[in-house]
């Protein structure tokens, strides 16, 4: 017994033990994927890095193969936004919704993702923080938008099927929190960098206005007091009316987006159909659900055509240092 467990922990490569302190950090408890004996080697199930090249090797090519179908022109901008309209609205809400309506929630590990939260908060703030600080003239748009992009990440297209090919035979639930990852940023940080964005717009538009209109002679033309005070009560009634503008297109961009939306319907429907979704539901959804991975992936090799030109030059410094 003791000879046969020793001859096996030697073997276990670095990537093994990472995602051994993976599974600890996800479980809050060890669990080893090593096996006890040699005898249930065969039986226990364990995480096998043969699984993940294969799965990188498939994202990679269908990334290319949408790259080159953009750069021989054989797919054009218009039927790509058709893709991407088809893949945002319809194929990867039915997969969120089929995941999180089926998935078992007492395996969830709340503290997991409230660290993920923590982090994401951080990065954010600390990217935003310093693109006001570094760039000149301070634009918040520009800060909002870096923000956001260091804390979107690809985890539906690129993550599920990595995430998938290592774990799915041990830990199959681990799948299920890259959905429930989704709402931080959709509905947490996201907010904010269009927040920021509003206000860089709101800026802009009063500047264009404030300018003063000179005269033939170069002096501001003389105004009125009564000018003046109307004056006033409008630019006081358009600030209002930019608030309430900011407020109004937050609210639409979180709750009517297809993915947070469908993200607490399938909270809901894992509550009201806690013996499973009905089978025509879960067939339609499924269907859906199943064209989402190679589309995403087709589509995200298509947007890259044509990128590479405009991130040269000083405005790649700070996205880069960022």
């Amino acid at each position: 017994m003791e000879s046969g467990s020793t001859s096996v922990v030697p073997n276990k490569t670095a990537a093994a033990l990472l995602m051994d302190a993976a599974i600890v950090a996800i479980n809050g408890t060890a669990t080893s994927t090593t096996p006890m004996t040699p005898g249930d080697d065969d039986d226990q199930p364990s995480i096998s890095m043969d699984n993940l090249y294969p799965a990188l090797i498939q994202c990679f090519a269908i990334i290319i193969c949408g790259y080159l179908a953009g750069r021989l022109n054989i797919i054009t901008n218009t039927e790509a936004k058709g893709l991407n309209t088809f893949v945002g609205t319809f194929a990867l809400p039915s997969v969120i919704f089929l995941s999180l309506a089926e998935l078992n929630w007492s395996t969830v590990n709340w503290n997991f993702l409230l660290s993920i939260l923590i982090s994401k908060t951080i990065v954010f703030l600390a990217v935003a923080i310093i693109s006001l600080l570094v760039a000149r003239p301070v634009n918040y748009g520009r800060a909002g938008l870096l923000a956001i992009f260091c804390t979107q990440s690809n985890d539906f297209a690129i993550g599920f099927p990595i995430v998938t090919a290592l774990y799915s035979k041990i830990h199959p639930e681990y799948a299920s929190y890259i959905y429930l990852l989704a709402p931080i940023s959709l509905a947490i940080l996201n907010p904010i960098g269009y927040v920021l964005c509003e206000i860089s717009k709101i800026k802009a538009k009063a500047a264009a206005e404030n300018e003063p209109v000179e005269s033939a002679n170069g002096r501001r033309p003389s105004v009125p007091p009564c000018s003046q005070m109307s004056d006033s009560a409008n630019s006081n009634r358009k600030l209002l009316k930019g608030k309430v503008l900011v407020v109004v297109k937050i609210i639409e961009s979180v709750f009517f987006n297809p993915v947070l939306l469908m993200t607490v319907l399938g909270v809901i429907g894992g509550r009201i159909f806690q013996n499973g979704l009905p089978v025509f539901l879960s067939s339609i959804l499924q269907v859906l659900g199943n064209s989402f991975s190679g589309t995403a992936l087709f589509l995200l090799g298509l947007r890259m055509v044509g990128k590479a030109a405009t991130l040269q030059g000083p405005g790649f410094i700070l996205p880069g240092i960022l």
